[in-house]
């Protein structure tokens, strides 16, 4: 606890004391954006922004699960089921949303909810919860400035401390994943030289520092030195070609852990406008392309997750053909369409880095006061260790928000997610090898009664199936409760 407080500190007090004055014409750098005062803000002092709220809620709630076990996901916390049956929670929980504008440039965004909830029933235990918000608490500094007339740049540094649920392989699993704590600060800069009138050139570079502080993770912490260098030439108006190549050096802390190099180098379309990527087809569609090669080396020993286990392994190169193509679709005023495809070479969380395949197709349908989504997304990943071999995940899912009365609204969520392995290692984790499948769907309405209490009702169901009885488990929860927030 000591540690983290002392990295949030100093992170905070770096991003203060790293102000760089802007001048000059402004640019479109992906990690620059213009610095505002929040709209919610109800409370300002000096360059302090906030917003303070308190609320009370109580209402009833029946539980009943089975299988190896199951958590209780809320507030971005995890919260074990004592055992099943009814109980009448209650909740009372201050809740801060603040934000400080240090400079025209810097900023740091913190929200922080304090509860404490209590069981009568005893289905969990009563607890004090300071839950930082799902997005975790982010800092941004970011500074624009001009060398010369047609040489411009940008400085930068994000951090963010945040907390994720994940599975062995690092992909996000709320339904069964454990807690992954980790703070993350990036330093970098940019620079952009306009070469003629249709040439322009641009090189960065930045650094990464990952710091986990879940148990058992030590070997996730690591330093990234990543620079880049591309050029772009406009072809005719509205459309431009990209080449791009970035090198990337991954540096564990973990001994057990070898580094990893990753090479990158792309050709991709350019919008004419700030360089965004893709083309414009139509004034309804737009179309992204990028083929590449990417390699990766690394070198040393291996280890699993926990940094236990570790194993010499031989020197290990992978060259990979990349490629990107995403066609977004304006198919009417309400009705828009994403379809993606995505291959390419990343760093890994258990090895050096693995080859991934990403297939995506989504729906949007948004008619003001309601509105519907459907998407699905395969992937396969290839490790380069021994211990994580080809696996596949698929998720699919619908949702939408519907109006039964004029302020009374019925939304929902069904998913299915399926993860196939083929990997046969006895000395990899259960999960890693075994195939399972997490169905999980939720209905409820919320409502406005009076200004300052809304009833909010809902229904879920959660399973994971498979043919290991260590993986399978499952919830069926129905809750009902009336909330009253108060705001300063």
């Amino acid at each position: 606890m000591r540690k983290r407080l002392q990295i949030l500190v100093f992170a905070a007090s770096a991003i203060g004391l790293a102000s760089v004055p802007a001048f000059g014409q402004s640019l479109r750098f992906g990690n620059h954006r213009e610095i505002e005062i929040p709209q919610y803000a109800t409370v300002r002092i000096g360059p302090f922004y906030s917003t303070l709220a308190f609320s009370l809620s109580c209402g009833a709630r029946y539980v009943d699960t089975w299988g190896a076990g199951a958590d209780f996901l809320a507030n971005n916390e995890r919260g074990g089921i004592r055992k099943d049956g009814f109980d009448a929670p209650i909740v009372a929980a201050i809740e801060f949303r603040n934000y400080l504008l240090i400079t025209r440039q810097i900023d740091l965004d913190m929200s922080v909810r304090v509860s404490y909830d209590y069981y009568p029933f005893e289905t969990q235990n009563d607890e004090l919860d300071v839950d930082v918000a799902e997005e975790g608490i982010q800092g941004m500094f970011s500074s624009q400035f001009r060398v010369s007339q047609y040489l411009q740049g940008n400085v930068y540094d994000q951090l963010i401390y945040k907390t994720d649920y994940v599975d062995t392989r690092g992909i996000e699993d709320r339904y069964g994943g454990f807690e992954y704590e980790y703070f993350r600060n990036r330093l970098g800069a940019d620079l952009e030289w306009k070469i003629a009138k249709k040439h322009k050139a641009g090189v960065g570079v930045f650094r990464e520092d990952n710091i986990p502080f879940s148990d058992g993770l030590e070997a996730q912490e690591y330093v990234l030195y990543q620079g880049y260098a591309g050029y772009s030439y406009r072809i005719i108006s509205g459309l431009g070609l990209g080449v791009r190549g970035t090198v990337g050096h991954y540096d564990y802390a973990e001994p057990a852990r070898p580094d990893a190099t990753i090479q990158d180098f792309g050709l991709e379309l350019l919008m004419d406008k700030d360089n965004e990527t893709g083309y414009r087809l139509s004034e309804y569609t737009t179309l992204r392309l990028r083929l590449g090669l990417a390699s990766g080396y690394s070198a040393g020993t291996d280890a699993d997750a926990t940094g236990t286990n570790a194993v010499a392994v031989e020197s290990d190169i992978k060259v990979v053909m990349t490629a990107g193509a995403d066609l977004n679709t304006q198919l009417s005023r309400q009705l828009r369409q994403t379809i993606g495809y995505e291959r390419g070479l990343r760093g890994a969380f258990n090895t050096a880095f693995e080859v991934f395949d990403l297939f995506r197709y989504r729906l949007d349908w948004d008619r003001q006061i309601m509105s519907w989504y459907a998407f699905t997304q395969y992937g396969t990943y290839d490790p380069d260790g021994s211990r994580d071999e080809l696996y596949n995940d698929w998720h699919s899912a619908v949702g939408g928000r519907y109006p039964l009365r004029r302020s009374i609204f019925l939304t929902g969520e069904a998913g299915y997610v399926v993860r196939d392995n083929t990997s046969e290692d006895p000395t990899a984790t259960i999960d890693a090898v075994s195939d399972y499948e997490t169905a999980y769907a939720k209905l409820g309405t919320e409502f406005e009664l009076t200004k300052k209490t809304r009833f909010r009702a809902y229904v879920q169901r959660i399973q994971r199936m498979s043919d290991e009885e260590e993986l399978e488990y499952g919830r069926d929860m129905a809750a009902m409760d009336i909330v009253y927030r108060h705001q300063f």
